[in-house]
């Protein structure tokens, strides 16, 4: 099973030079807006590798490997949420309620393959429960078809455009005081 990223590994890979900010005090020493920044771009890379995810072959490697990426896209949406709840900005701290509305939709059948919706937005794993989900029904979920990655992915769009909107006013309100 070599051929099988493990979880931290992919966590780290959505992240690309920006995995530091993934977790940790690295987080705290940056401004919310590179945070948000980082986990909305990371958070496309989780979605794109969903959408990659081949849930008809059964072969051990391959059901470790969607495992695996829903673990991984799992930490990054809780990423996204939270960094996006702790923003200053009322457009971008708003659309973390957004990303709960889009995944609330999917509240039953995401339940039944383990992962629940918190209170805060966040999504939590029965890794066990997930792990015996059967294949079709973790594809309601996350197959091509269903729209759930679709409408995670539109509310993170909106997310990461209000950041660099936000950044160049940021920037431009810096450089009319040099």
């Amino acid at each position: 099973m070599s051929g099988v990223s493990g979880i931290s590994s992919m966590f780290r890979s959505y992240y690309g030079v920006n995995r530091d900010l993934r977790s940790g005090s690295a987080r705290e020493n940056v401004t919310n807006h590179e945070v948000v920044s980082a986990d909305t771009k990371a958070l496309k890379k989780a979605l794109k590798e969903l959408d990659k995810l081949d849930f008809d072959n059964t072969e051990p490697e391959n059901t470790k490997k969607i495992y695996n990426t829903i673990m991984s896209f799992v930490d990054t949406y809780n990423n996204t949420v939270g960094s996006s709840k702790d923003s200053s900005t009322k457009n971008i701290s708003n659309k973390a309620g957004k990303l709960k509305d889009a995944v609330s939709d999917y509240r039953k059948k995401l339940d039944e393959i383990g992962i629940t919706i918190k209170n805060n937005g966040k999504l939590s794993v029965d890794k066990s429960k997930l792990k015996t989900a059967t294949l079709t029904k973790v594809s309601m979920v996350f197959g091509d078809d269903t729209g759930f990655t679709d409408a995670i992915a539109a509310v993170n769009k909106k997310i990461g455009r209000n950041v660099a909107s936000e950044t160049a006013e940021m920037a431009d309100g810096f450089d009319a005081k040099a």
